[in-house]
Protein backbone atom coordinates (compact mmCIF):
# COMPACT_ATOMS: atom_id res chain seq x y z
CA UNK A 1 0.00 0.00 0.00
CA UNK A 2 2.69 2.09 0.78
CA UNK A 3 4.52 1.57 -2.13
CA UNK A 4 1.67 2.47 -4.24
CA UNK A 5 0.77 6.15 -2.00
CA UNK A 6 4.87 6.56 -3.19
CA UNK A 7 4.11 5.69 -7.04
CA UNK A 8 0.74 7.53 -6.86
CA UNK A 9 2.97 10.45 -5.69
CA UNK A 10 5.76 9.83 -8.04
CA UNK A 11 3.33 10.07 -10.83
CA UNK A 12 1.68 12.97 -9.99
CA UNK A 13 4.53 14.92 -9.50
CA UNK A 14 6.01 13.60 -12.85
CA UNK A 15 2.41 14.89 -14.60
CA UNK A 16 2.98 18.39 -13.24
CA UNK A 17 6.40 18.69 -14.00
CA UNK A 18 5.56 17.73 -17.73
CA UNK A 19 2.78 20.25 -17.41
CA UNK A 20 4.94 23.30 -16.16
CA UNK A 21 7.46 21.96 -19.04
CA UNK A 22 4.98 22.31 -21.72
CA UNK A 23 3.59 25.64 -20.42
CA UNK A 24 7.42 26.88 -20.27
CA UNK A 25 7.96 25.66 -24.30
CA UNK A 26 4.91 26.72 -24.98
CA UNK A 27 5.85 30.33 -23.51
CA UNK A 28 8.89 29.90 -25.38
CA UNK A 29 7.69 29.22 -28.14
CA UNK A 30 4.99 32.20 -28.26
CA UNK A 31 7.52 34.52 -27.18
CA UNK A 32 10.09 33.56 -30.44
CA UNK A 33 7.15 34.57 -32.73
CA UNK A 34 6.45 38.03 -31.46
CA UNK A 35 10.59 37.92 -30.64
CA UNK A 36 11.19 37.17 -34.60
CA UNK A 37 8.74 40.04 -35.83
CA UNK A 38 10.18 42.80 -37.77
CA UNK A 39 9.52 46.26 -37.96
CA UNK A 40 10.40 46.09 -41.50
CA UNK A 41 7.10 44.67 -43.24
CA UNK A 42 5.50 47.84 -44.86
CA UNK A 43 6.93 50.88 -47.09
CA UNK A 44 6.41 52.95 -44.08
CA UNK A 45 8.90 50.94 -41.89
CA UNK A 46 11.40 49.69 -44.21
CA UNK A 47 15.00 49.17 -43.09
CA UNK A 48 17.57 51.63 -44.88
CA UNK A 49 20.28 50.03 -46.87
CA UNK A 50 23.32 50.78 -48.31
CA UNK A 51 24.04 50.48 -52.18
CA UNK A 52 28.03 50.47 -51.73
CA UNK A 53 28.05 46.45 -51.18
CA UNK A 54 26.88 45.86 -47.87
CA UNK A 55 25.50 42.86 -47.45
CA UNK A 56 22.32 42.59 -45.87
CA UNK A 57 20.70 39.41 -44.17
CA UNK A 58 17.13 38.67 -43.18
CA UNK A 59 14.27 35.93 -43.14
CA UNK A 60 10.72 35.27 -43.82
CA UNK A 61 8.19 32.82 -42.81
CA UNK A 62 4.64 32.45 -43.22
CA UNK A 63 3.55 34.61 -40.29
CA UNK A 64 5.74 37.53 -41.65
CA UNK A 65 5.41 37.57 -45.60
CA UNK A 66 7.19 40.56 -46.94
CA UNK A 67 10.20 42.26 -46.02
CA UNK A 68 11.00 45.64 -47.20
CA UNK A 69 14.07 47.65 -47.44
CA UNK A 70 14.77 51.52 -48.65
CA UNK A 71 17.85 52.67 -50.36
CA UNK A 72 17.90 55.77 -52.54
CA UNK A 73 20.40 56.83 -55.39
CA UNK A 74 22.06 60.19 -55.45
CA UNK A 75 22.17 60.26 -59.38
CA UNK A 76 20.85 57.48 -62.32
CA UNK A 77 22.54 54.69 -62.67
CA UNK A 78 22.99 50.90 -62.22
CA UNK A 79 22.28 48.81 -59.38
CA UNK A 80 23.90 45.30 -59.44
CA UNK A 81 21.78 43.20 -57.10
CA UNK A 82 23.19 39.90 -55.77
CA UNK A 83 20.76 37.88 -53.73
CA UNK A 84 20.63 34.42 -52.51
CA UNK A 85 17.57 32.95 -50.24
CA UNK A 86 18.15 29.60 -48.24
CA UNK A 87 15.04 27.27 -47.54
CA UNK A 88 14.30 26.63 -43.89
CA UNK A 89 11.84 23.78 -44.48
CA UNK A 90 14.19 21.59 -45.98
CA UNK A 91 11.73 21.47 -48.97
CA UNK A 92 11.63 23.66 -52.01
CA UNK A 93 8.29 24.30 -52.79
CA UNK A 94 8.64 27.15 -54.81
CA UNK A 95 10.99 29.84 -55.09
CA UNK A 96 10.51 33.15 -53.23
CA UNK A 97 9.70 36.52 -55.09
CA UNK A 98 11.33 39.56 -55.10
CA UNK A 99 9.94 43.11 -55.75
CA UNK A 100 11.46 46.37 -56.68
CA UNK A 101 9.34 49.65 -56.25
CA UNK A 102 9.55 53.38 -56.49
CA UNK A 103 9.34 55.68 -53.84
CA UNK A 104 5.55 55.94 -55.38
CA UNK A 105 4.84 52.45 -54.87
CA UNK A 106 5.00 52.17 -58.22
CA UNK A 107 6.76 48.01 -58.85
CA UNK A 108 8.74 48.01 -61.77
CA UNK A 109 10.16 44.83 -61.54
CA UNK A 110 9.31 41.55 -60.26
CA UNK A 111 10.83 37.91 -60.25
CA UNK A 112 11.58 34.86 -58.81
CA UNK A 113 15.42 33.02 -58.48
CA UNK A 114 16.70 32.11 -61.61
CA UNK A 115 19.34 29.70 -60.58
CA UNK A 116 17.84 27.09 -58.28
CA UNK A 117 19.51 24.32 -56.11
CA UNK A 118 17.05 21.68 -54.60
CA UNK A 119 19.88 19.66 -53.22
CA UNK A 120 21.01 22.33 -51.04
CA UNK A 121 18.06 24.34 -51.02
CA UNK A 122 19.10 27.51 -52.00
CA UNK A 123 18.37 29.85 -55.20
CA UNK A 124 20.39 32.93 -56.27
CA UNK A 125 19.37 36.06 -58.22
CA UNK A 126 21.32 38.01 -59.76
CA UNK A 127 20.20 41.29 -62.58
CA UNK A 128 21.53 44.73 -63.12
CA UNK A 129 18.85 47.45 -63.11
CA UNK A 130 18.65 50.84 -64.68
CA UNK A 131 17.30 53.30 -62.37
CA UNK A 132 16.93 57.09 -62.51
CA UNK A 133 18.05 59.18 -59.21
CA UNK A 134 15.39 59.00 -56.35
CA UNK A 135 14.58 55.94 -53.58
CA UNK A 136 13.06 53.06 -54.11
CA UNK A 137 12.12 49.56 -52.15
CA UNK A 138 13.68 46.18 -52.14
CA UNK A 139 11.67 43.87 -50.77
CA UNK A 140 11.53 39.97 -50.70
CA UNK A 141 8.60 37.87 -50.12
CA UNK A 142 8.20 34.45 -49.06
CA UNK A 143 7.69 31.44 -50.68
CA UNK A 144 4.45 29.49 -50.49
CA UNK A 145 4.01 27.04 -48.01
CA UNK A 146 7.51 27.88 -46.29
CA UNK A 147 9.61 30.42 -45.78
CA UNK A 148 13.56 31.08 -45.94
CA UNK A 149 16.70 33.23 -44.50
CA UNK A 150 18.24 35.36 -47.12
CA UNK A 151 21.31 37.84 -48.02
CA UNK A 152 21.36 39.95 -50.40
CA UNK A 153 23.71 43.13 -51.72
CA UNK A 154 23.85 46.59 -53.95
CA UNK A 155 26.28 48.06 -55.93
CA UNK A 156 25.50 51.37 -57.47
CA UNK A 157 27.40 52.48 -60.25
CA UNK A 158 26.63 56.29 -61.82
CA UNK A 159 25.75 56.88 -65.61
CA UNK A 160 27.25 59.96 -65.15
CA UNK A 161 24.43 61.69 -67.32
CA UNK A 162 24.46 65.31 -68.79
CA UNK A 163 20.95 66.02 -67.90
CA UNK A 164 20.12 64.71 -64.50
CA UNK A 165 17.04 62.71 -63.92
CA UNK A 166 14.33 61.75 -61.30
CA UNK A 167 11.79 59.19 -61.07
CA UNK A 168 10.10 58.75 -64.35
CA UNK A 169 12.70 61.16 -65.91
CA UNK A 170 12.58 64.79 -66.97
CA UNK A 171 12.89 65.01 -71.04
CA UNK A 172 10.13 62.17 -71.86
CA UNK A 173 8.08 64.58 -74.00
CA UNK A 174 8.46 67.05 -77.13
CA UNK A 175 7.84 69.93 -75.17
CA UNK A 176 10.34 68.78 -72.38
CA UNK A 177 13.05 68.09 -74.68
CA UNK A 178 16.70 69.02 -72.88
CA UNK A 179 18.28 71.74 -75.24
CA UNK A 180 21.71 70.11 -76.83
CA UNK A 181 24.25 71.36 -79.36
CA UNK A 182 26.03 70.40 -82.07
CA UNK A 183 29.87 68.86 -81.45
CA UNK A 184 29.39 68.13 -77.81
CA UNK A 185 29.05 64.89 -76.52
CA UNK A 186 26.20 63.85 -73.78
CA UNK A 187 25.60 60.70 -71.87
CA UNK A 188 22.27 59.61 -70.72
CA UNK A 189 20.80 56.38 -69.86
CA UNK A 190 17.22 54.45 -70.59
CA UNK A 191 15.97 52.88 -67.31
CA UNK A 192 13.08 50.67 -65.64
CA UNK A 193 11.36 53.83 -64.73
CA UNK A 194 12.88 56.62 -67.45
CA UNK A 195 12.12 54.31 -71.04
CA UNK A 196 12.58 57.63 -73.00
CA UNK A 197 14.51 60.17 -73.89
CA UNK A 198 13.89 63.60 -75.82
CA UNK A 199 16.38 66.13 -77.35
CA UNK A 200 15.83 69.47 -79.12
CA UNK A 201 18.37 70.96 -81.58
CA UNK A 202 18.76 73.96 -83.83
CA UNK A 203 20.43 73.92 -87.44
CA UNK A 204 21.63 77.22 -88.48
CA UNK A 205 21.53 76.63 -92.11
CA UNK A 206 21.14 73.23 -94.69
CA UNK A 207 23.64 70.29 -94.14
CA UNK A 208 24.12 66.81 -93.52
CA UNK A 209 23.58 65.89 -89.84
CA UNK A 210 25.84 63.13 -88.46
CA UNK A 211 24.68 61.54 -85.03
CA UNK A 212 26.65 59.04 -83.44
CA UNK A 213 24.92 57.12 -81.06
CA UNK A 214 26.59 54.20 -78.72
CA UNK A 215 23.96 52.64 -76.02
CA UNK A 216 25.06 50.00 -73.78
CA UNK A 217 21.94 48.29 -74.11
CA UNK A 218 20.06 46.57 -76.93
CA UNK A 219 17.46 47.26 -79.22
CA UNK A 220 17.34 51.06 -79.63
CA UNK A 221 14.78 52.66 -80.92
CA UNK A 222 15.92 56.30 -82.62
CA UNK A 223 13.39 59.30 -84.26
CA UNK A 224 13.91 62.51 -85.80
CA UNK A 225 11.25 64.92 -85.68
CA UNK A 226 10.51 68.14 -87.46
CA UNK A 227 9.73 71.64 -85.56
CA UNK A 228 5.92 70.32 -85.40
CA UNK A 229 6.31 66.97 -84.23
CA UNK A 230 5.91 64.80 -87.25
CA UNK A 231 8.05 62.30 -87.74
CA UNK A 232 11.10 62.49 -90.67
CA UNK A 233 13.10 59.49 -89.52
CA UNK A 234 12.85 56.69 -87.68
CA UNK A 235 14.92 53.16 -86.74
CA UNK A 236 14.96 50.09 -84.68
CA UNK A 237 18.47 48.35 -84.57
CA UNK A 238 18.12 44.54 -82.87
CA UNK A 239 21.59 43.81 -83.52
CA UNK A 240 24.98 44.33 -80.94
CA UNK A 241 27.96 43.15 -79.73
CA UNK A 242 27.23 40.19 -77.87
CA UNK A 243 30.68 40.58 -76.32
CA UNK A 244 31.01 43.94 -75.63
CA UNK A 245 27.53 44.18 -75.06
CA UNK A 246 27.69 47.67 -76.68
CA UNK A 247 25.84 49.04 -80.28
CA UNK A 248 27.31 51.58 -82.36
CA UNK A 249 26.10 53.09 -85.13
CA UNK A 250 26.19 56.61 -87.26
CA UNK A 251 23.56 58.12 -88.87
CA UNK A 252 23.39 60.55 -92.00
CA UNK A 253 20.33 62.76 -92.60
CA UNK A 254 20.07 65.37 -95.35
CA UNK A 255 18.15 68.19 -93.22
CA UNK A 256 17.16 72.09 -93.70
CA UNK A 257 17.90 74.95 -91.51
CA UNK A 258 15.15 74.43 -88.80
CA UNK A 259 14.44 72.94 -85.69
CA UNK A 260 14.21 69.42 -85.08
CA UNK A 261 13.80 66.65 -82.32
CA UNK A 262 15.69 64.10 -81.69
CA UNK A 263 13.88 60.86 -79.48
CA UNK A 264 16.22 57.97 -78.18
CA UNK A 265 13.73 55.19 -76.87
CA UNK A 266 13.63 51.90 -74.83
CA UNK A 267 11.96 49.06 -77.64
CA UNK A 268 9.27 48.83 -74.58
CA UNK A 269 7.71 49.58 -71.61
CA UNK A 270 6.46 46.30 -70.83
CA UNK A 271 8.74 43.69 -69.28
CA UNK A 272 12.21 45.05 -69.80
CA UNK A 273 14.77 43.14 -69.06
CA UNK A 274 18.73 44.13 -68.07
CA UNK A 275 20.05 44.19 -71.48
CA UNK A 276 16.69 46.54 -72.68
CA UNK A 277 18.18 49.59 -70.70
CA UNK A 278 21.97 51.17 -69.82
CA UNK A 279 23.98 53.97 -70.63
CA UNK A 280 24.13 55.27 -73.82
CA UNK A 281 26.47 58.08 -75.61
CA UNK A 282 25.34 61.03 -77.87
CA UNK A 283 26.97 63.16 -80.50
CA UNK A 284 25.88 65.80 -83.20
CA UNK A 285 27.77 66.91 -85.80
CA UNK A 286 27.11 68.97 -88.90
CA UNK A 287 29.04 68.04 -92.11
CA UNK A 288 30.47 70.68 -94.44
CA UNK A 289 28.70 69.82 -97.33
CA UNK A 290 25.07 69.41 -98.08
CA UNK A 291 23.78 67.30 -101.00
CA UNK A 292 20.11 67.62 -102.08
CA UNK A 293 17.90 65.67 -104.89
CA UNK A 294 14.71 67.49 -106.39
CA UNK A 295 13.08 64.24 -105.59
CA UNK A 296 13.64 61.79 -102.74
CA UNK A 297 10.71 59.48 -104.82
CA UNK A 298 9.90 58.75 -108.23
CA UNK A 299 7.33 56.55 -109.95
CA UNK A 300 7.89 56.29 -113.65
CA UNK A 301 7.07 53.48 -116.46
CA UNK A 302 9.12 51.10 -117.84
CA UNK A 303 11.27 52.33 -120.67
CA UNK A 304 11.32 55.56 -119.61
CA UNK A 305 13.71 58.66 -118.32
CA UNK A 306 13.58 60.56 -115.66
CA UNK A 307 16.41 62.98 -114.50
CA UNK A 308 17.28 63.78 -111.24
CA UNK A 309 19.04 66.92 -110.25
CA UNK A 310 21.13 67.08 -107.37
CA UNK A 311 22.45 71.20 -105.29
CA UNK A 312 25.53 70.80 -103.46
CA UNK A 313 25.73 73.47 -100.77
CA UNK A 314 28.11 75.74 -100.35
CA UNK A 315 28.37 75.31 -104.19
CA UNK A 316 31.56 73.10 -105.34
CA UNK A 317 33.42 72.13 -108.75
CA UNK A 318 33.54 68.39 -107.26
CA UNK A 319 31.46 66.03 -109.47
CA UNK A 320 28.51 64.51 -108.20
CA UNK A 321 28.84 60.43 -108.48
CA UNK A 322 25.33 58.59 -109.75
CA UNK A 323 24.66 54.45 -108.52
CA UNK A 324 21.85 52.24 -108.49
CA UNK A 325 21.46 49.84 -106.18
CA UNK A 326 19.53 47.31 -108.64
CA UNK A 327 20.38 47.88 -112.38
CA UNK A 328 18.23 45.09 -113.41
CA UNK A 329 15.08 47.65 -112.44
CA UNK A 330 16.81 50.69 -113.34
CA UNK A 331 19.78 52.31 -114.38
CA UNK A 332 21.56 55.95 -113.93
CA UNK A 333 24.22 57.72 -115.93
CA UNK A 334 26.82 60.08 -114.71
CA UNK A 335 24.59 63.08 -115.21
CA UNK A 336 21.64 61.52 -113.35
CA UNK A 337 19.26 60.58 -115.95
CA UNK A 338 17.36 57.27 -114.65
CA UNK A 339 15.97 54.85 -117.34
CA UNK A 340 13.36 52.12 -116.04
CA UNK A 341 14.18 48.93 -116.98
CA UNK A 342 11.51 46.18 -115.34
CA UNK A 343 8.88 46.65 -112.41
CA UNK A 344 10.30 46.88 -109.03
CA UNK A 345 12.37 49.73 -107.06
CA UNK A 346 15.76 51.07 -105.92
CA UNK A 347 18.05 53.19 -104.43
CA UNK A 348 19.65 55.83 -106.49
CA UNK A 349 22.54 57.59 -104.39
CA UNK A 350 24.10 60.62 -105.57
CA UNK A 351 28.06 61.19 -103.85
CA UNK A 352 30.00 63.84 -103.60
CA UNK A 353 33.21 64.51 -101.81
CA UNK A 354 33.82 62.16 -98.72
CA UNK A 355 31.06 60.47 -97.89
CA UNK A 356 28.37 63.46 -98.95
CA UNK A 357 25.17 61.82 -99.87
CA UNK A 358 21.53 62.08 -100.80
CA UNK A 359 18.97 59.27 -101.89
CA UNK A 360 16.40 59.11 -103.97
CA UNK A 361 13.96 55.89 -104.25
CA UNK A 362 12.15 55.34 -107.57
CA UNK A 363 9.75 52.68 -108.50
CA UNK A 364 9.62 51.54 -112.04
CA UNK A 365 5.72 50.85 -112.32
CA UNK A 366 4.16 47.65 -114.49
CA UNK A 367 3.24 47.77 -117.99
CA UNK A 368 -0.30 49.11 -119.37
CA UNK A 369 -2.29 46.30 -120.52
CA UNK A 370 -5.76 46.89 -122.37
CA UNK A 371 -9.19 45.06 -122.28
CA UNK A 372 -9.51 43.59 -125.51
CA UNK A 373 -12.99 42.55 -125.19
CA UNK A 374 -16.05 43.15 -123.16
CA UNK A 375 -19.25 41.09 -123.82
CA UNK A 376 -22.57 40.06 -122.09
CA UNK A 377 -23.69 36.92 -121.54
CA UNK A 378 -27.10 35.90 -123.32
CA UNK A 379 -28.16 34.10 -120.02
CA UNK A 380 -31.09 36.21 -117.83
CA UNK A 381 -31.68 36.15 -114.46
CA UNK A 382 -33.97 38.77 -112.35
CA UNK A 383 -33.86 40.42 -115.34
CA UNK A 384 -29.84 41.21 -114.97
CA UNK A 385 -26.92 40.02 -117.40
CA UNK A 386 -23.65 38.70 -116.70
CA UNK A 387 -20.37 40.99 -118.42
CA UNK A 388 -17.78 39.11 -119.56
CA UNK A 389 -13.88 41.26 -119.70
CA UNK A 390 -11.22 39.79 -121.62
CA UNK A 391 -7.88 41.58 -121.51
CA UNK A 392 -4.31 41.56 -122.46
CA UNK A 393 -2.34 39.48 -120.74
CA UNK A 394 1.40 40.93 -118.75
CA UNK A 395 4.13 39.31 -117.39
CA UNK A 396 6.77 40.17 -114.23
CA UNK A 397 2.92 41.49 -112.79
CA UNK A 398 1.36 40.45 -109.39
CA UNK A 399 -2.39 41.07 -110.59
CA UNK A 400 -4.82 43.35 -112.25
CA UNK A 401 -7.31 45.89 -111.18
CA UNK A 402 -10.84 46.67 -113.01
CA UNK A 403 -12.98 49.45 -112.04
CA UNK A 404 -16.76 49.81 -113.75
CA UNK A 405 -18.58 53.34 -113.62
CA UNK A 406 -21.90 53.85 -114.71
CA UNK A 407 -20.67 57.59 -116.75
CA UNK A 408 -17.28 57.31 -118.67
CA UNK A 409 -15.76 60.86 -116.60
CA UNK A 410 -17.70 59.54 -113.32
CA UNK A 411 -16.31 58.07 -110.45
CA UNK A 412 -15.10 54.38 -110.74
CA UNK A 413 -15.73 51.65 -108.17
CA UNK A 414 -13.54 48.25 -107.84
CA UNK A 415 -15.22 45.62 -109.98
CA UNK A 416 -12.62 42.48 -109.46
CA UNK A 417 -9.09 41.95 -108.70
CA UNK A 418 -7.62 38.88 -110.70
CA UNK A 419 -4.24 37.64 -110.40
CA UNK A 420 -1.74 37.73 -113.09
CA UNK A 421 -2.57 33.92 -114.38
CA UNK A 422 -6.34 35.63 -115.36
CA UNK A 423 -7.19 36.97 -119.08
CA UNK A 424 -10.82 37.06 -118.15
CA UNK A 425 -12.89 37.98 -116.18
CA UNK A 426 -17.03 38.05 -114.72
CA UNK A 427 -18.83 40.68 -113.30
CA UNK A 428 -22.50 39.86 -112.72
CA UNK A 429 -25.91 41.24 -112.43
CA UNK A 430 -25.75 44.22 -114.26
CA UNK A 431 -29.25 46.00 -115.31
CA UNK A 432 -30.34 45.29 -118.69
CA UNK A 433 -30.89 48.03 -121.08
CA UNK A 434 -27.74 50.28 -118.94
CA UNK A 435 -24.38 51.28 -120.46
CA UNK A 436 -21.19 50.47 -118.45
CA UNK A 437 -17.74 51.84 -118.56
CA UNK A 438 -15.14 49.54 -117.52
CA UNK A 439 -10.90 50.17 -117.67
CA UNK A 440 -8.37 47.99 -116.10
CA UNK A 441 -4.40 48.35 -114.49
CA UNK A 442 -1.98 46.20 -113.28
CA UNK A 443 -0.28 46.17 -110.01
CA UNK A 444 2.64 44.71 -108.13
CA UNK A 445 3.88 44.80 -104.69
CA UNK A 446 7.15 45.86 -104.49
CA UNK A 447 9.05 47.35 -101.01
CA UNK A 448 6.02 46.78 -98.57
CA UNK A 449 3.93 48.69 -100.86
CA UNK A 450 1.65 48.65 -103.83
CA UNK A 451 2.15 50.37 -106.91
CA UNK A 452 0.08 49.85 -110.11
CA UNK A 453 0.69 50.59 -114.02
CA UNK A 454 -1.31 52.95 -115.88
CA UNK A 455 -4.54 52.64 -116.53
CA UNK A 456 -5.90 51.40 -119.78
CA UNK A 457 -8.28 53.27 -122.41
CA UNK A 458 -11.93 52.73 -121.29
CA UNK A 459 -14.24 50.34 -122.96
CA UNK A 460 -17.76 50.67 -122.44
CA UNK A 461 -20.81 48.17 -122.91
CA UNK A 462 -24.31 48.52 -123.23
CA UNK A 463 -26.20 45.70 -121.96
CA UNK A 464 -29.49 44.69 -123.95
Amino acid sequence: MENFEKGKILKNNTFKFLCMLAIVLAGIYIGSIQTYAVDNTSMDTAKSINTDGTVYSGSTTIQFEDQYFKFTLPKSGRIKLNYKAYYTSGRVYSTPGITLYDEDGEELKHSYGNDVDSVLNFFSYNKNFDLTKGTYYFVVSTSLYTGCSFDFSINFQSSNESFSETNGGINNTLLTASKISLGKNYKSHIALNDTKDFYKFTLNSNCKLKINLKTHFNRPRYYIYDSNGYEIYGKVDNFWNESSQIFNTTIYLNLNKGTYYLGIFAVGDYRLESEDTGNYDLTLNMSAKYLSLNKSEVYMDKFKTYTLKSTVTPATKETVKWTSSNNKVATVNSKGVVYGKKPGYTYIKAVVGNNVYAYCTVYVKPGTTKITKVKSKAKVEDNRRTILIYWKKLSDIDGYKIYCSNSRYGKYKLADYPYNASTKSTYFYLKRHKTYYFKIRTFKYVNSKTIYGNYSSVRKIRVK
